[in-house]
């Protein structure tokens, strides 16, 4: 068992993302979309930004409970996360296989990579694991996520410090960031 509770490996996001992180955080998106105060306008601007939509089966307010990312780069978008909900691979890769555009304009673009499919939309992607588990992010992001599947080497290496705040019991979102090691 994870210090949360949960198994080791497959089902443990913070063993899932690879160490020398500069930021690692998780959000409750259950949490936050049930919230009184604001989840609706939240739920409206994730539905916006995400390149998925009913299209795929996917409705982030309604099927992401959990997201657990880092970041490994100043520049550009290097980042991989770990999104725990509900998905329908078979729905995603139809829309995939059919070109039908997607809610963002752009078109799904399956590849493959380390033995599973990996899908596009302008150099952001996915990757489903399970009809629970899913990685999103940047391709080369995705794409070290996937190698450390594929080499067995599913542990948790981001820095102790940086796993205990983020999970500190009762929080809706935690992050953690360490600019001082990282090069300029």
């Amino acid at each position: 068992k994870t210090p949360s509770g949960g198994d080791s490996g497959m089902d443990d996001s913070l063993a899932l993302l690879p160490g020398n992180a500069i930021a690692v955080g998780t959000v409750d998106a259950r949490a936050f979309f049930s919230s009184q105060t604001f989840g609706a306008e939240l739920a409206k601007l994730v539905e916006k930004y995400l390149p998925i939509g009913q299209e795929a089966g996917f409705q982030a307010s309604r099927d992401v409970d959990r997201v657990t990312f880092a970041s490994y780069a100043y520049q550009g978008v290097d980042a991989a996360a770990i999104i725990v909900g509900k998905f329908d691979e078979a729905k995603i890769k139809e829309v995939a296989e059919k070109h039908t555009p997607t809610k963002s304009g752009g078109m799904l673009v399956a590849s493959q990579y380390a033995g599973r499919n990996v899908y596009t939309v302008s150099n952001v992607g996915f990757t489903i694991l399970s009809p629970t588990r899913a990685i999103a992010g940047s391709e080369s992001g995705i794409r070290r996520v996937l190698e450390r599947i594929k080499d067995n080497r599913v542990k948790r290496d981001i820095t102790k410090w940086m796993i205990d705040t983020v999970e500190t019991p009762g929080a809706a979102a935690a992050v953690a960031a360490d600019f001082a090691t990282q090069p300029m």
